[in-house]
């Protein structure tokens, strides 16, 4: 047994612009459905993000292509990041005759998966002894969160300026690291679409997840801004619904990080110093979800949080290099 796979509840097939169709991608139960999009293309057409490595993404991809009457020899991938849920799947889907556009130089390099994060797990086993609360992590359970996809594929790396050319659109590759460190988002400014992957998302907050020595929060608020005032008309996203007004939900998700900082900062200048009962002091929070009610991928979501926010603090010289910050 492991994690149950569900669907979204949306039209699995929608058309969100001319020629441009949003694909929804079965995940694991504690995951937001993620977003697909095929740009479709006289001679070859451009799928955006390839979902988790199990065989119901496929599946669902497969019925799109098919619908489109699109066939798997004229498609090429871009990853807007590399994230299992948006890039795994191209375990099952690469062929030959397929380039994958990404901002990494190696397949090998993708993000490694939350819950591969054995540090972490350390530290959430910690927590729950400590505070007197369940703990158990069953690996095959949690197969489909921790599966990277093969590593034998190859990548054509495009960096900040390159274009892409599908049928009309003229897409720029802007690089948005932060969220993951080879994120990448497309403007094409004909039509004013926006690919924004998992940088900005409509109707929740990207995560930032330490994952290396870098402030990769420092990072991913920079490239916020820099994305902010792109004339865009139409914002395709890694999960949920497409938007319109970019500027405005950038405010709003630096906003929400804001606020997070000046959280940390209050807890931080009580002294506490043990990054285990940073994290718990989060979850006793006014309006924040008591610890023992998060679920297993939530604690972790939660210390790499943590994590984050006390490398900016560290880095930005707000306080002092005495924590003891890991990564995933």
């Amino acid at each position: 047994m492991s994690i149950p796979i569900v669907s979204g509840r949306r039209d699995p097939l929608v058309k969100v612009a001319p020629h441009i169709f949003r694909i929804d991608l079965p995940v694991t139960e504690v995951l937001p459905t993620t977003n697909s999009y095929i740009v479709i293309g006289p001679e070859r057409s451009l799928l955006i993000d390839a979902g988790l490595n199990i065989p119901e993404s496929k599946d669902a991809l497969d019925l799109a292509l098919s619908k489109l009457n699109v066939s798997w020899r004229d498609v090429d991938v871009f990853l807007t990041h590399s994230d299992l849920d948006h890039a795994a799947g191209l375990t099952q889907i690469a062929r030959q005759t397929m380039r994958v556009y990404s901002g990494m130089t190696d397949f090998r390099q993708r993000s490694i998966p939350i819950m591969r994060g054995e540090v972490f797990v350390g530290i959430v086993e910690r927590i729950c002894r400590d505070h007197d609360t369940p703990f158990s992590f069953d690996r095959d359970w949690w197969a489909p969160m921790r599966d990277r996809g093969t590593d034998d594929i190859l990548v054509t790396t495009v960096r900040e300026g390159d274009t892409l050319d599908v049928g009309d659109y003229h897409f720029e590759v802007i690089a948005t690291p932060g969220h993951e460190p080879s994120h990448l988002c497309l403007f094409d400014e004909a039509s004013g679409v926006f690919v924004a992957g998992d940088h900005v998302i409509g109707d929740s907050y990207p995560s930032v997840v330490l994952s290396s020595d870098t402030d990769e929060l420092g990072l991913y608020l920079d490239s916020l801004k820099k994305i902010r005032d792109y004339p865009a008309r139409l914002v395709l996203t890694g999960h949920g619904e497409e938007f319109t007004d970019l500027a405005g939900r950038v405010d709003q998700i630096l906003g929400h990080y804001e606020r997070q900082l000046a959280n940390m900062r209050e807890i931080l200048d009580t002294g506490i110093t043990d990054v285990a009962e940073i994290v718990y002091a989060t979850t006793c929070r006014p309006r924040r979800k008591p610890w023992v009610e998060r679920p297993l991928f939530g604690q972790m979501a939660l210390v790499g949080a943590t994590m984050t926010y006390l490398k900016h603090l560290v880095a930005t010289g707000e306080y002092p290099d005495q924590y003891d910050i890991v990564h995933k």
